[in-house]
């Protein structure tokens, strides 16, 4: 189990989702699944047409990231959080940031990765793309982002009905990522996504209670959920990653 709660974070230019580690991870738990090459899985700067790492939970989604350029400093979206609702005792708030603290040092781990097939170079065409918090209409929140591969499973014309973009980009690249897996308990069983489902494999809401915010200040409740939500899924994943250990 510790291999999946190492921190991986930075190694030399390469983020920790791409580095040796986590394309020998890929590799290990998805070769029966995506591909049995193992270059398949290799990172390299400028290659399209791979599968790609991803990170299923964002610190910038509801933290914010150290941004000197942009006078932002670590934690920002959470600090303004706070600073929109004064009625927080000095207890509460020391308690967010553990929380803060404990999530992210789960963050950078390989019990929160996973490959998405990288198709091209926009979020029109890339799924880590248009998942992630800076291009996508998901913001790295996993439910979101769930809750659309399951209707592109189990109702593909409801998701072209929503989001069109979202149909056309899943359909460019089913071929070489979702139909892999054949259907979506499958999907979720492949990935060990359990804990983002209930029982009947339906999508558990966890973070962002009737909409996704995309901008502006986050509510603490959404924060607070994130953080404990997050920080023990990547935990429960990491124990049934070691479980399946080939």
């Amino acid at each position: 189990m510790e291999r999946y709660l190492e921190n991986v974070g930075w190694q030399g230019s390469y983020w920790g989702d791409a580095t040796a580690k986590a394309t020998d991870f890929y590799f290990d738990h998805w070769h029966g699944v995506l591909s049995d090459k193992k270059e398949d899985f290799e990172f390299q700067h400028g290659k399209d047409r791979f599968y790609r790492g991803d990170c299923i939970f964002s610190e910038k989604t509801v933290l914010g990231n150290e941004d000197p350029l942009k006078g932002r400093e670590k934690n920002w979206r959470l600090l303004r959080s706070i600073e929109k609702d004064n009625g927080l005792t000095e207890t509460e708030i020391y308690e967010l940031f553990q929380k803060a603290e404990r999530f992210r040092s789960l963050f950078p781990t390989l019990a929160n990765f996973m490959p998405l097939w990288r198709l091209g170079g926009d979020s029109s065409t890339n799924l880590n793309l248009a998942k992630g918090s800076y291009w996508g209409a998901y913001r790295d929140f996993p439910d979101l982002w769930l809750g659309d591969i399951m209707l592109w499973y189990n109702n593909p014309e409801k998701l072209e009905e929503n989001n069109k973009g979202t149909f056309e980009l899943f359909r460019a690249n089913a071929e070489n990522y979702f139909d892999k897996f054949g259907s979506w308990e499958e999907y979720i069983d492949n990935n060990y996504l359990e804990d983002f489902v209930d029982k009947d494999y339906g999508v558990v809401c966890l973070f962002r209670g009737d909409h996704c915010p995309r901008n502006g200040v986050l509510e603490l409740s959404q924060i607070k959920g994130f953080l404990e939500n997050g920080a023990r899924i990547i935990e429960a994943r990491a124990k049934r990653l070691a479980e399946k250990d080939y």
